[in-house]
Protein backbone atom coordinates (compact mmCIF):
# COMPACT_ATOMS: atom_id res chain seq x y z
CA UNK A 1 0.00 0.00 0.00
CA UNK A 2 2.95 2.32 0.39
CA UNK A 3 2.57 5.23 -2.02
CA UNK A 4 -0.64 3.87 -3.54
CA UNK A 5 -3.10 6.10 -1.77
CA UNK A 6 -2.93 9.87 -1.52
CA UNK A 7 -2.66 11.09 2.06
CA UNK A 8 -6.10 12.70 2.00
CA UNK A 9 -7.58 9.48 0.61
CA UNK A 10 -6.93 7.77 3.93
CA UNK A 11 -9.93 9.40 5.61
CA UNK A 12 -12.22 8.56 2.69
CA UNK A 13 -11.03 4.95 2.67
CA UNK A 14 -11.54 4.54 6.42
CA UNK A 15 -15.01 6.06 6.12
CA UNK A 16 -15.91 3.67 3.32
CA UNK A 17 -14.67 0.63 5.24
CA UNK A 18 -16.66 1.66 8.31
CA UNK A 19 -19.77 2.27 6.19
CA UNK A 20 -19.47 -1.19 4.64
CA UNK A 21 -18.69 -3.03 7.86
CA UNK A 22 -21.15 -5.73 8.82
CA UNK A 23 -22.98 -5.22 12.08
CA UNK A 24 -20.46 -6.98 14.32
CA UNK A 25 -21.77 -8.03 17.71
CA UNK A 26 -20.24 -6.54 20.83
CA UNK A 27 -16.86 -8.27 21.05
CA UNK A 28 -16.69 -10.81 23.84
CA UNK A 29 -13.22 -12.13 23.17
CA UNK A 30 -9.91 -11.06 21.72
CA UNK A 31 -10.67 -13.36 18.79
CA UNK A 32 -13.83 -11.32 18.04
CA UNK A 33 -11.77 -8.12 17.89
CA UNK A 34 -9.13 -9.76 15.71
CA UNK A 35 -11.80 -11.07 13.32
CA UNK A 36 -13.23 -7.56 12.90
CA UNK A 37 -9.74 -6.15 12.38
CA UNK A 38 -8.95 -8.82 9.82
CA UNK A 39 -12.12 -8.04 7.89
CA UNK A 40 -11.39 -4.30 7.94
CA UNK A 41 -7.80 -4.76 6.76
CA UNK A 42 -8.85 -7.06 3.92
CA UNK A 43 -11.58 -4.67 2.79
CA UNK A 44 -9.14 -1.76 2.93
CA UNK A 45 -6.67 -3.64 0.74
CA UNK A 46 -9.48 -4.27 -1.78
CA UNK A 47 -10.51 -0.62 -1.88
CA UNK A 48 -6.92 0.59 -2.24
CA UNK A 49 -6.30 -1.91 -5.06
CA UNK A 50 -9.35 -0.59 -6.92
CA UNK A 51 -8.21 3.01 -6.37
CA UNK A 52 -4.73 2.19 -7.67
CA UNK A 53 -6.20 0.63 -10.77
CA UNK A 54 -8.42 3.62 -11.49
Amino acid sequence: MAGGLPFLGIVDTIGEVLAQAPDFAEPGTVEDVLAAESWARARTRELVAVAEGA
